[in-house]
């Protein structure tokens, strides 16, 4: 089945549908720029995504580390074993026991909704279908219809927008309300249908609320993905099982999350410094050279004194000549008849001296 073209002539929703009509097996490559996003089919049905490169958090080893399911060096240890093969990371992970099929399928589930969602957002690029055979591990992956899929991803679309008015934020914090009733009740303690307790999935995000976390790690902490975490945090926040405790205020520089970021950020703060120093002694050296060249004249005009008050220095007078007229007064005549100096001024200071002032900024200006 060879299918390609662009997604302003059919959409995502369409060839998602298609190649499940088809029941075809193989990889949808979509396109958009230097973005790239692939979507692995088998007989019709999805069962797994690669995101971007860069989404770099929505990768399934990053996804494992910031659940505290995987460490750092478990996961370059199992991308050292995969280099040179066409092992799935997933399978290497579940062969060394690091994590179990339901983390991976939990994963897996919610890199297909959180990607199958962006591509919705998407108004141009393209795709190209491949047909591949089906690989060895298949078993470990989960496998959505594309009737399933497509309906959840058009109900998230719908629900977002509520909501937002719950979580207008991920710098939310929420905390637990105390309870007079345990939330998790067991079956025989349920005493109606309004008193059913939490779902499985509602008890995972409920344990993580701690007061602490901001919906942004409870995300990352749950391996639901962002709708579903959110979903669940605004059921509960109306269910009355937890609150707003506040909202973390976001940092004027954000850190940057990526190997080598901390030596990276060094490097760069050093470099920053140095420049600073380095404008910061010219500027010092462009001061100190002029009062040393011309230290006599200076003292001559700071010395002048009129009724026992200090007149401002010729340098503000000219500066303030040249900032309105946009060029060098030629004389202490000139610089009175504008009104930038009075008529004792223009009597006291000689007219010379203006005009030396005048040249000394020209070639060697004070800042």
């Amino acid at each position: 089945m060879g299918l390609k073209g662009d997604i302003k002539d059919f959409n995502i929703s369409e060839i998602i549908q298609l190649i499940g009509q088809q029941t075809k097996t193989g990889i949808l490559t979509v396109r958009k720029g230097n973005k790239e996003v692939r979507i692995f089919f088998v007989n019709g049905n999805v069962v797994r995504v690669e995101p971007d490169r860069s989404e770099h958090k929505m990768l399934m080893g990053e996804m494992l580390i910031t659940s505290g399911k995987l460490t750092r060096e478990q996961l370059e240890s199992a991308l050292e074993e995969q280099k040179g093969t066409v092992q799935y990371i997933g399978e290497i992970l579940l062969k060394r026991k690091l994590v179990s099929k339901e983390d991976i399928q939990k994963v897996v589930q919610t890199q297909i909704y959180e990607t199958i969602y962006k591509l919705f957002q998407w108004r141009e690029g393209t795709f190209e279908f491949e047909t591949r055979e089906k690989s060895e591990y298949l078993k470990i992956l989960p496998s959505l219809s594309p009737e399933q899929l497509l309906l959840n991803v058009s109900w998230m679309v719908d629900e977002w927008q509520e909501i937002e008015k719950t979580i207008p934020t991920m710098k939310v914090v929420f905390e637990k309300v105390p309870q007079e009733k345990d939330p998790f009740l067991e079956e025989d303690e349920k005493e109606s249908d309004e008193d059913q307790g939490l779902t499985y999935n509602q008890k995972i995000v409920y344990d993580l609320v701690d007061g602490k976390l901001t919906v942004e790690e409870l995300i990352k902490k749950s391996l639901m993905g962002r709708f579903d975490t959110c979903d669940i945090l605004s059921e509960l926040l109306k269910k009355g099982y937890i609150r707003k405790a506040r909202v973390e205020k976001t940092p004027i520089f954000q850190r940057v999350e990526f190997k080598g970021s901390r030596f990276l950020l060094q490097v760069l703060s050093v470099v920053l410094i140095l420049v600073a120093v380095y404008f910061c002694a010219r500027y010092v050296n462009n001061l100190l050279s002029f009062r040393t060249l011309y230290s006599y004249d200076i003292s001559q005009v700071e010395e002048v004194r009129l009724k026992d008050a200090v007149f401002p220095s010729l340098y503000e007078k000219y500066l303030s000549y040249n900032l309105v007229y946009h060029r060098f007064p030629s004389s202490m005549e000139e610089l009175s008849s504008k009104g930038f100096v009075s008529q004792k001024e223009a009597h006291v200071l000689p007219s010379d001296l203006v005009k030396f002032y005048t040249e000394a900024w020209k070639s060697s200006p004070p800042f």
